[in-house]
């Protein structure tokens, strides 16, 4: 495979125990992917925070500034729209 993939697998009892699955599932990591900034970019609007701090902290810099995410934010939008 010349792309990264990843697959969500889960374990059948999913819904027994109230996690979602199926199209629930895939709502789920999308809004969680949906990672957008008001008009100055300052102030994350949509989508998860967590995620969004966790691609900082793997961009940043060697010094402790901030790095290029935008690569990582493309990447998590084009998983987003091809959940919808």
């Amino acid at each position: 495979m010349s792309r990264k993939m990843v697959f969500v697998v889960g374990a059948g009892a999913s819904k027994e125990i109230n996690l979602p699955v199926d199209n629930e599932l895939k709502n789920v990591i999308s809004e969680m992917l949906n990672i957008k900034y008001d008009d100055w970019g300052r102030n994350q609007v949509t989508g998860d925070h967590a995620v969004c701090q966790t691609l900082h902290h793997y961009t940043k810099n060697p010094d402790g500034t901030r790095g290029g995410v935008n690569p990582l934010l493309h990447e998590a939008w084009y998983i987003n729209l091809s959940l919808i």
